[in-house]
């Protein structure tokens, strides 16, 4: 085929001119795939069907060729500028640009892109490099093309948002098992270096993505609280609750707020659009800042009453009998008109003066009604019938060793009991039993070993169970001892101190002669059973056996009980619980 037929040209003419048809014929050219288009435009050119070629024409277009080599450098040079994910968007636009870009011949421009990232892995063995590209930077799941999946697993070579486990260990006895050759397990290997490598640089990556978000966060905040500063809410800005205060009052936390949080620079015109909702928003914090103020001056001026309190308890000696605690005290008339004096008034020591003169009328007014509660109480669960109202006030009932309580609050103190016996209470130690609840109040919170976020509430007996089957032993211990249960008090049961034995237990087992270990041992033992008879031991033979016990105790260490309570600090703020005897130590020294 000639040039003629091809391009339209006019170099073989066959009929009109026959000369130089001849003339061309007799100079043939030898065309080849590196000089076939300089020829071409030497001879005129690529005629078109309306318009002559001029030799001006074709020296113009001879100054603007490249070789095809060239124009591909040219790509190269211009996608190479590019990172692969954009090149990925380009091969997308047109179908056009798909079948150039998916080329093989474009490995180099994808090649070129990967370089612009640095730190990227070299792309896998028999895996294409816009395959390699997809893979890194698309987001989309490979199965189900759901947007937004982060989960790549580079030795699948695949993104999935339900990830499975990468390739097994093929290197022993899974490999001979799978009849695998060594070229495939060499294979293996190779693909797990390079997992390892890209999945250290997706981390790295991430790492750096996440940075990078944070700083634009935080550049967005320092705007957003510098334009709120401009507009007079200074104070208010630098008091902001912290993220563990907002938590617990259920309020959105400042830096976490929809409209701060974003990773986007805060410009005019964004700023416009969302300063009402800031403005709104600042007026809340402000709302909840003066009420926290306010609930911080209140609870230092209990403070200050509580301190005088317990001061004065501890001058009178009264802490040892059944006292008001800290929170009824807030509850009374005179205490309450004094803390909640205006926010204004500064309160001190000389403003609580009147109050401690008072105190003991305060006092006996809340006691009198509480004792005969718990007296009229203690008649109805022991089945006493007092014969007149004489009786029922020389007699305190409350005090009787029958009266045994338990509690039945969850916030009590567990003291660990051996053998895991019930936990019994007696005077007095059921009226100073603490009553504390786990609920936010305008009171303080309690000290160490209790619960977190425990305050101080006041006195009652809604937790106090009456334990009518420890009251029934006690009843069979004081008739073995000939004594009458309805006189005998809990001091006088101690001072006398008797030596028992079970008549139950058939292999002789002998109590230690306490009444509190008795009431335990007829619990664990015989299951608190009113059937079980005791007999009491002379006084020689209690004598000996206590002597027998104190030698055993002396020689065998026995774990230490939490059974002190501080009276410096009985109810002030931050009262401890109950402590060893070297946990009252170490306490003390640091007061």
């Amino acid at each position: 085929m000639s040039f003629s037929n091809l391009f339209g040209s006019s170099a073989v003419d066959m009929g009109i001119h026959g000369k130089k048809s001849e003339e061309h014929v007799t100079n043939k050219i030898k065309i080849t795939a590196n000089n076939g288009w300089e020829h071409v435009f030497a001879r005129g050119g690529i005629k078109s069907r309306f318009a002559k070629t001029t030799t001006a024409d074709t020296t113009d277009h001879l100054k603007t060729y490249r070789p095809r080599a060239q124009k591909q450098s040219l790509e190269i040079l211009i996608f190479g500028k590019l990172l692969p994910l954009d090149l990925l968007h380009l091969a997308r636009t047109t179908k056009a640009l798909r079948s150039v870009l998916m080329h093989r011949s474009s490995t180099t421009v994808w090649m070129a892109a990967r370089s612009n990232v640095k730190g990227m892995p070299a792309c896998a063995d028999g895996m294409s490099e816009p395959a390699h590209a997809s893979l890194a930077f698309d987001t989309h799941c490979h199965n189900c093309l759901k947007p937004n999946v982060r989960n790549v697993d580079w030795n699948l070579r695949v993104r999935s948002r339900s990830m499975v486990r990468g390739l097994t260990d093929l290197t022993g006895a899974s490999a001979q098992k799978l009849s695998m050759t060594r070229t495939k397990r060499d294979g293996v290997l190779v693909r797990k270096k390079h997992a390892v490598l890209c999945t250290k640089w997706t981390e790295g990556e991430q790492q750096s993505r996440w940075k990078e978000l944070d700083h634009l966060r935080s550049l967005r905040y320092d705007a957003i609280v510098e334009k709120l500063i401009e507009l007079g809410w200074e104070e208010d800005v630098n008091k902001l609750p912290d993220q563990h205060t907002a938590r617990n009052y259920k309020l959105i936390h400042f830096e976490d707020h929809p409209l701060v949080k974003q990773p986007k620079p805060l410009t005019d015109r964004i700023w416009q659009n969302i300063q009402h909702k800031m403005v709104e928003l600042m007026g809340q914090m402000r709302e909840f800042r003066i009420q926290q103020e306010r609930k911080q001056q209140t609870r230092e001026r209990q403070i200050l009453v509580a301190t005088i309190y317990s001061d004065w308890q501890w001058e009178k000696g009264y802490h040892k009998y059944l006292m008001p605690t800290a929170a009824d005290l807030f509850g009374m008339g005179q205490v309450r008109d004094i803390v909640e004096l205006p926010s204004h008034r500064t309160v001190t020591v000389e403003d609580f003066k009147s109050v401690r003169e008072e105190l003991h009328t305060m006092v006996d007014t809340w006691k009198r009604p509480i004792a005969r509660n718990l007296r009229t109480d203690s008649l109805w669960r022991l089945e006493i019938d007092p014969p007149n109202w004489r009786v029922l006030r020389s007699i305190q009932y409350e005090k009787l060793a029958v009266a045994v309580f338990t509690c039945t609050g969850w916030l009590c103190e567990d003291i660990p009991e051996p053998n895991d016996s019930p936990r019994y209470m007696y005077f007095p130690e059921y009226i100073h039993h603490r009553w504390d609840e786990p609920i936010p109040a305008n009171t303080f919170a309690m000290g160490q070993g209790y619960p977190g976020c425990t305050v101080q509430r006041e006195w009652s007996k809604d937790d106090l169970d009456f334990d009518n089957k420890a009251s029934r032993t006690v009843k069979n211990i004081l008739d073995a001892c000939d004594l009458n249960w309805r006189e005998i008090t809990v001091s006088a049961l101690d001072d006398l101190d008797p030596g028992l034995v079970c008549l139950k237990c058939s292999y002789g087992n002998r109590c230690d002669g306490e009444r509190p270990m008795m009431v335990k041992h007829c619990a664990k033992k015989h299951w608190s059973d009113p059937t079980v008879k005791w007999q009491k031991i002379s006084d020689e033979n209690t004598r000996t056996l206590r002597q027998e016990q104190e030698e055993a105790a002396a020689s065998t260490p026995i774990p230490p009980r939490k059974i002190w309570r501080c009276a410096h600090c009985h109810n002030k703020p931050g009262e401890p619980e109950k402590m060893t005897v070297q946990g009252m130590t170490d306490h003390l020294e640091d007061q």
